[in-house]
């Protein structure tokens, strides 16, 4: 339709004062008029009463499909419907998630562990402090920095490189958790925060490399009676030397008993009484090595260990033992009576 203004003015339009091919209005609304996608009137997916009614320009009619697009939308809900947990957001990598079963941090004070796993077999737990990036910052100032700033005092064992990272390990719950709130607190020269990592471990990881063999080699050599040809090896994680050099050596590692064993075979064969007491030890497979290398030896001394089977004793079959002591071991209380076991 065309029409002619009162100044010759041409004007182009459309029609729309009747009901045919009306759109967006109370007639026939076409094919799929004011519906949504799939069919259905727009308004009906909303509450009527959630939005308060109709919208501007319209006494209760229906929504624009063009209008206040770019509107907040609350997803929470605004009739207070849903409880206020589950109004926040989930953040999954957030730093406050707590890990069962890990120290968590209880108002950013305090580092929390349960009583029943700060000991294990009634001893103190061990703890792994790791460093990352320590590689770069050297032992000695890690631990000079983190014993100037820690609130207590700690004793760390078997400081070691693991690729980057640094790592040292803590007997003490409470020495753990006042290393830990360090955590990104001290300054390192390269102006980034030293983090620290903390995991609980059941024993320290030890590296047995040349050097710490050389360091077995003078603790067997203090400890050995050439006189009487006697080894004491009890307590042998205690031993004093291991404590200065901040070590930790148990000797219930199989690892470490077997390089102790290799050490008396190829040094003092002529040896005829050890002493393993007090030294949790479970197996004794690696005293095998013992075997017609050291025809000499009469007596084996276990008091106090963790043996708890008697296929344990089978790897000293065929020596010339004269004396075996298992006095304080799980296995004894498999026997009403000494004479059980004592052959």
């Amino acid at each position: 339709m065309s029409g002619r203004g009162s100044r010759g003015q041409h004007y182009y339009g459309h029609d729309d004062r009747g009901d045919r091919g009306s759109r967006n209005r109370g007639g026939n609304r076409g094919r799929m008029g004011n519906r949504g996608g799939f069919g259905a009137p727009l308004l009906n997916r909303y509450s009527r009463n959630k939005y308060g009614g109709g919208y501007k320009g319209y006494e209760g009619g229906h929504r624009s499909r063009l209008e206040n697009l770019d509107s907040d939308v609350d997803m929470g809900g605004t009739s207070g419907n849903l409880p206020d947990s589950m109004r926040e957001r989930f953040k999954p990598y957030s730093r406050n998630r707590k890990k069962r079963g890990t120290l968590t941090s209880r108002g950013g004070v305090e580092y929390y562990m349960p009583p029943q796993r700060q000991t294990r077999d009634g001893e103190l737990s061990w703890f792994k402090m790791v460093i990352p990036q320590g590689k770069k910052l050297t032992k000695d100032y890690i631990l000079k920095e983190l014993t100037a700033k820690s609130e207590l005092p700690f004793v760390p064992f078997n400081f070691q490189y693991d690729g980057n990272f640094a790592v040292f390990f803590v007997n003490d719950y409470k020495c753990a958790s006042a290393i830990k709130r360090l955590d990104r607190v001290i300054e390192t020269p390269s102006g980034f925060k030293m983090s620290i990592i903390l995991r609980t471990v059941e024993f320290p990881m030890l590296n047995v490399d040349d050097s710490f063999v050389e360091k077995l080699k003078v603790v067997l050599s203090r400890r050995y009676d050439a006189s009487q040809k006697i080894l004491d090896l009890s307590r042998f994680h205690e031993d004093e030397l291991f404590r200065a050099e901040g070590l930790f050596v148990p000797l219930f590692r199989v690892s470490v008993l077997s390089s102790v064993i290799k050490l008396i075979v190829d040094n003092v064969p002529e040896i005829q009484l050890m002493d393993f007491s007090d030294n949790k030890l479970s197996t004794l497979q690696p005293l095998e090595m013992l075997h017609h290398r050291c025809p000499n030896l009469k007596t084996l001394r276990f008091r106090n260990n963790k043996i708890r089977r008697m296929l344990e004793l089978d790897c000293m079959k065929g020596m010339p033992i004269e004396e075996l002591v298992l006095d304080g071991n799980p296995v004894c209380d498999i026997f009403k009576d000494q004479s059980s076991y004592i052959r």
